[in-house]
């Protein structure tokens, strides 16, 4: 998901000396997490947690589990509590019984981790917004987690009013709310800075029928986060305005190897509150700002017609190309080509670049963004890439990685 518009006062942010305050006290002296990463559809990744201080009988751990969805576009953890006005289902929990758990503390407007400055006249509030129109607002509050080891003090997002939530699409639903891994203060990577040291990690697996399930991959924090590989590629990660996003300097796209000319660097330039590239695990296809889409999509048409494929419009608007014989995909590959370190190039190999590969309609994961001239880089073209968010250093790196080994 994009949060396009948040009330968090994340200016705050950049006094670093603040953020410190924020710095959540360990109860474990674990210095090591790897919480693992689970699929809920082909691309959208969760965590599964465990929160607050509620004792049962019926279990052996004082904490509800919930599994939270891997977004590096939100600057706050939240998920859906009991008594939410406007509520996604989810499946098999109900939303968290905030007054059931013994650690579960509203912050005031008068306390100093009110970064929002929003109140509804007794608690302190949020509201994130995403595209079209869907958001989460509720209180913020601070609680118990548990992620590999029990975190006190976190602050997150008690969800009071969900509105056109994405994952209310899905009948099966697991998602009970966000793991926010975006810049800000109150961001789950920076209250943890005693283990993250500002650090993250994510390697996805690519899709396949019967084997994502078999294989685990884990999202990784602090010098765990850190790949050894030589081949890394690094470019620089940018913090613009109030945004929570990672934006990235994307210099052009190649296709089979040859740069599309036509596709001039200034269409990805961010130009005050438009534009600019991001890489955003919450996302689970890639928008292209429509001048370069433009370009690339008459590039795929013309590959394809000359293979003799037939051309349809697919969900998301994406292009799909139908074979007209039983011989196997010819498929094409695109490069992303980042300002960095030796020429920063990710290449997006078939499995990250179409869906239905087995089928004989293979789908563009890749659709025009003609709102905003954004471009979004979603979870599956990062796809069999370990990529390294290094927020203290404004760093990203990465390199090609089989991510089913990742566990």
């Amino acid at each position: 998901m994009t949060s396009l518009t948040i009330n968090i006062l994340l200016c705050l942010y950049l006094l670093a000396n603040h953020v410190s305050s924020l710095t959540l006290e360990l109860v474990s002296q674990e210095n090591v997490i790897r919480p693992e990463l689970e699929r809920q559809s082909e691309y959208r990744f969760m965590v599964k947690i465990g929160i607050g201080t509620t004792p049962s009988q019926k279990t052996t751990t004082p904490y509800k589990e919930y599994f939270l969805h891997v977004d590096t576009s939100s600057p706050l953890s939240w998920l859906q509590c009991e008594g939410c006005k406007k509520c996604f289902k989810q499946q098999p929990t109900k939303p968290f019984p905030k007054t059931n758990s013994k650690s579960f503390h509203p912050i005031l407007p008068s306390d100093k981790l009110c970064l929002t400055k929003q109140t509804d006249g007794k608690y302190c509030t949020y509201k994130i917004r995403y595209d079209e129109n869907s958001y989460t607002a509720g209180i913020l509050a601070k609680e118990t987690l548990f992620l590999g080891t029990n975190f006190d003090n976190l602050v997150f997002g008690c969800g009071m009013e969900q509105n056109r939530m994405v994952y209310a699409n899905n009948a099966q639903n697991k998602i009970a709310g966000v793991l926010g891994l975006g810049w800000g203060p109150l961001s789950f990577v920076t209250q943890i800075e005693s283990i993250s040291d500002g650090k993250f990690s994510h390697c996805f697996p690519p899709f396949k029928l019967g084997r994502h399930e078999k294989h685990k991959t884990r999202l990784r924090f602090g010098a765990d986060a850190v790949s050894s590989k030589q081949n890394r590629m690094t470019t620089k990660l940018h913090l613009i305005g109030s945004n929570p996003f990672y934006y990235v300097e994307l210099e052009g796209i190649s296709f089979n190897g040859q740069r599309l000319n036509k596709i001039k660097e200034d269409v990805f330039r961010a130009k005050y509150t438009e534009g600019g590239v991001i890489i955003n695990s919450g996302e689970m296809f890639t928008q292209l700002a429509k001048p370069a889409y433009d370009v690339l999509e008459t590039k795929v048409d013309y590959y394809f017609a000359k293979l003799m494929y037939k051309t349809k419009v697919g969900s998301y608007n994406r292009r799909c190309y139908m074979k007209a014989n039983t011989t196997r995909h010819r498929v094409p590959t695109i490069s992303f080509h980042f300002k960095g370190s030796s020429g920063a190039r990710m290449v997006l190999k078939p499995e990250a670049l179409f869906t239905d590969l087995y089928n004989d309609s293979i789908c563009l994961g890749i659709y025009p963004n003609d709102k905003n001239n954004m471009t979004i880089i979603g979870a599956h073209q990062l796809i069999n890439h370990w990529f390294t968010f290094d927020t203290k250093n404004s760093q990203l790196s990465f390199h090609q990685e089989n991510c089913y080994k990742n566990g």
